[in-house]
């Protein structure tokens, strides 16, 4: 697996990587297959081919997509009725750390208190 590219290039059978100096036109691989706008595109509108760009690459937006492990020491009910501003999250996690054996999040406490704040806020 190669991460952060195209599923054309990330099959569980590659086994090399070749550089092309041209662009792939094997079946599929015209149009707007694997492209991306290169500009916002309107609603309804079909934009033509030349308005696409090649996808190079794959950016990660985001990580957590639910802290799961939440549930792992209590009921999703506790986390769903508390409805904590982030002040509030801050000060549960640091409890939880003191005295449940919360680990240390690292760099996922900001993400994790953004997310627990916008949903469950």
């Amino acid at each position: 697996m190669i991460g952060s590219w195209p599923a054309s290039v990330s099959g569980k059978w590659l086994h090399t990587i070749a550089i092309r100096n041209k662009v792939h036109d094997g079946a599929k691989m015209t149009g707007k297959s694997y492209r991306v706008p290169i500009h916002p595109v309107v609603l309804c509108v079909d934009p033509p081919d030349s308005n696409f760009k090649i996808i190079e690459s794959i950016p990660v937006k985001s990580v957590i997509t639910f802290p799961k492990k939440c549930t792992a020491c209590h009921s999703s009910k506790l986390i769903l009725q508390s409805h904590f501003d982030q002040e509030k999250w801050i000060k549960r996690i640091r409890w939880m750390q003191r005295t449940q054996k919360l680990w240390d999040l690292g760099d996922t406490e900001k993400p994790i208190l953004a997310y627990l704040t916008k949903y469950y806020g």
